[in-house]
């Protein structure tokens, strides 16, 4: 029979094991400001990013329209996140991971995951609309670096700018404060989509003057209903929001998901 304070030593212990406290997690890094008044106007001297940002999102994924309450996470890359909840429940729906390279969307209804290139192919097959991770940054941001409107041969002429990536030609009509009210995308000619800004909010920052940034954004293509539409409540420049997207890892909790069936999904380059 052992002695009575060895077995009460034995709880001791294990009360002690059970109630220790895991470590806190790695804190945020400290928020960017960009206080360089050249970030107020359309032509900023990098990108503003990060962000962080909360607000309601509608887009089309394989055909479907999905709707839903919207997490936003932007890093230098650039490399977005986009989660969308349901507006009841707030049950995470799809989440997309995409950077220059490669483009992950998991499905958390179904437990499937797309993963392949992030070329205008694969866009178009499963949002019906071709628009690069530079220009989804334009969309959120409202901005356009000073490198790629240079390197585009751009043109700035009052309320009218202009500048070529590619095969595209982007032209915008500014408005407020300098920024885009409208942003036609053109290749050969023909319009490829039109987004409207249709209203800028005040967003804080850490130091400096707030930043004026979108709102309200639609993107349309061949005149009908509006393929990407964006309302931001809330959205915080120069916020990291834990780990860089990466598009070629899953998640944690989202290693069992099988692979979607769409087999002509080009893959990511290597």
């Amino acid at each position: 029979m052992r002695p009575a304070w060895t077995a009460w030593g034995q709880l001791l212990a294990l009360a002690v094991t059970a109630c220790t406290v895991a470590p806190p997690p790695a804190p945020e890094p400290p928020p960017v400001s960009f206080t360089d008044p050249g970030y107020q106007g359309f032509l900023t001297p990098a990108p503003l990013l990060p962000l962080r940002a909360e607000g309601a999102v509608q887009f089309f994924f394989r055909g479907e329209r999905e709707t839903g309450e919207l997490i936003l996470q932007g890093a230098p890359g650039p490399a977005f996140r986009l989660q969308l909840q349901a507006r009841m429940t707030g049950a995470l729906v799809l989440e997309l991971d995409f950077d220059a390279q490669g483009l992950l969307v998991l499905d958390y209804a179904g437990e499937r995951y797309y993963r392949g290139g992030n070329t205008a192919e694969n866009r178009e097959r499963l949002f019906s609309l071709d628009l690069t991770p530079e220009e989804f940054q334009t969309l959120v941001t409202g901005r356009v670096t000073r490198a790629v409107f240079q390197d585009g041969v751009g043109r700035l002429e009052g309320e009218r700018a202009a500048y070529r990536a590619g095969a595209d030609d982007h032209r915008f009509l500014l408005g407020e404060g300098g920024l885009p009210r409208e942003w036609v995308k053109e290749r050969q000619g023909r319009p490829v989509f039109r987004v409207e800004f249709r209203e800028y909010q005040e967003a804080p920052q850490a130091a400096g003057p707030p930043l004026l940034l979108p709102r309200k954004v639609r993107l349309y293509r061949d005149g009908g209903e509006a393929l990407l539409v964006l309302g931001f409540h809330r959205i915080f420049p120069g916020r990291n929001s834990g780990t860089r997207p990466d598009p070629a890892l899953l998640p944690d909790g989202t290693t069992g998901f099988a692979p979607g069936r769409f087999s002509d999904l080009v893959p990511a380059p290597r």
